[in-house]
């Protein structure tokens, strides 16, 4: 057990179910409906490019095991349960329906980590996770980069040194503002349900019901996904909520009570903002070029927004770019 690197873990956990959308949690990481993010596509692809020029094979991906990394990933960015020093990332708050735990450099609650597959999946085995983030600018390629550059996490991918024996039969991949989560598994995922991928150069993926720059929602007016499973509502109180068609909220931009009358523009500048009936803007997207000068080239500057059948509102460049999707972000809050 010593001579595990201090960010290898075993994981798995359970998620609350919501009753509102203004106490949002992350109720869209549903074991059902797990769909890997264009970055989170492109981690997978870059780890097994990296393992194929050391000369092994590629390692099925887990329906199971992306679930857990994502909410794991979703629930260090949000609640921070390695905000005491002596608890890192492998960490679980106690803000959710799994068991919580620091995770620190001895190991001593290792069994915490290990079991958290069997705490909501089919999964038999246990999980063994690799992380990277604290930074708002995580990428693919920089998560990678970091883990390559970390003896104890590198070994782990390309089943080195103590994982020299270990056969890898399952990974899992969770991407969520900052923070980047892959965990291992050496048993099969019998997990039967299909997994969606996001795109990495078209919209072929991300086929939806869209609203062109320059349109508008407005309050109470709802976009159905094409194949009628969700719905995106602009709310009177103020809040923009994703519903399943059982009016189950998954995802909201907990905007409640900051204003009436509101509407979503989908700006010509490519920003998706929130405004109230004094024209406040009280919610952004994040993508315009006054947040990050890449928003200002075409291919990333949002030209839509496309409200998908997995219920993800995304928007797309004139290249087809995934720039956004709620799968990964929250937006910000004005």
């Amino acid at each position: 057990m010593k001579k595990l690197f201090f960010y290898l873990i075993i994981l798995t956990f359970f998620l609350p179910y919501l009753s509102t959308a203004q106490n949002y949690n992350p109720s869209s990481y549903k074991l059902d409906r797990v769909e890997l993010s264009q970055e989170e596509q492109k981690l997978y692809n870059l780890i097994m490019e990296y393992r194929k020029q050391k000369g092994l094979p590629s390692i099925p991906l887990s329906k199971s095991l992306t679930y857990v990394a994502q909410v794991h990933a979703w629930d260090v960015a949000v609640n921070k349960p390695n905000a005491n020093r002596e608890c890192n990332m492998h960490s679980w708050s106690s803000a959710g329906s799994w068991s919580s735990c620091c995770y620190t450099k001895d190991h001593a609650q290792a069994k915490c980590m290990w079991n958290k597959p069997r705490e909501m999946t089919n999964y038999k085995g246990n999980g063994y996770e690799i992380s990277s983030g604290g930074g708002s600018s995580m990428t693919a390629e920089s998560a990678l980069k970091s883990w390559k550059g970390s003896k104890g996490h590198n070994n782990v991918i390309i089943n080195n040194d103590i994982w020299k024996n270990s056969n890898w039969q399952a990974i899992g991949i969770g991407m969520y503002e900052g923070y980047a989560m892959v965990w291992f598994g050496k048993s099969k995922d019998e997990q039967k349900t299909s997994m969606g991928f996001g795109s990495s150069s078209n919209t072929d993926n991300v086929a939806g019901k869209e609203m062109q720059k320059g349109n508008s929602m407005t309050t109470n007016q709802r976009i159905y996904s094409p194949n009628k499973q969700h719905y995106l509502v602009m709310q009177s109180d103020g809040n923009l909520v994703v519903y399943t068609k059982n009016d189950h909220p998954i995802w909201a931009t907990d905007t409640y009570g900051k204003g009436n009358g509101c509407r979503l523009d989908m700006q010509t500048d490519g920003h998706l903002v929130i405004y109230n009936a004094n024209n406040r803007a009280i919610w952004a997207s994040g993508t315009h070029s006054s947040r990050n000068a890449k928003y200002a080239q075409k291919e990333w500057k949002p030209i839509k927004m496309v409200f998908t059948n997995g219920g993800f509102v995304t928007l797309i460049s004139a290249t087809g770019k995934i720039v956004w999707t709620s799968k990964n972000s929250k937006g910000e809050r004005l």
